[in-house]
């Protein structure tokens, strides 16, 4: 995954999950399409916690993907992955 990615800033607290493909570290649409810079490539969620819940589940589900947990500045706090 790029980490150099940009992703706005927004309100304090909330956190970022950006998605990408396992094998390819190609970014992917919030509906598992590649970006092509094109349609969001991450969802917003109000905490950490909710955030780090959103990311294990949705690797579960889609274990080709990994996720990137990103704080309010966009900084990097985690990956999340299978």
């Amino acid at each position: 995954m790029n980490m150099q990615t940009k992703i706005p800033k927004y309100e304090f607290g909330k956190c970022a999950v950006v998605f990408a493909e396992k094998a390819t570290g190609i970014l992917l649409t919030t509906e598992g399409h590649r970006s092509l810079g094109e349609g969001d490539f991450y969802r917003v969620l109000d905490s950490e916690r909710e955030a780090d819940a959103f990311a294990v589940a949705y690797v579960q589900s889609n274990p080709g993907v990994e996720c990137s947990i990103r704080d309010s500045e966009g900084k990097h706090l985690k990956f999340v992955s299978q």
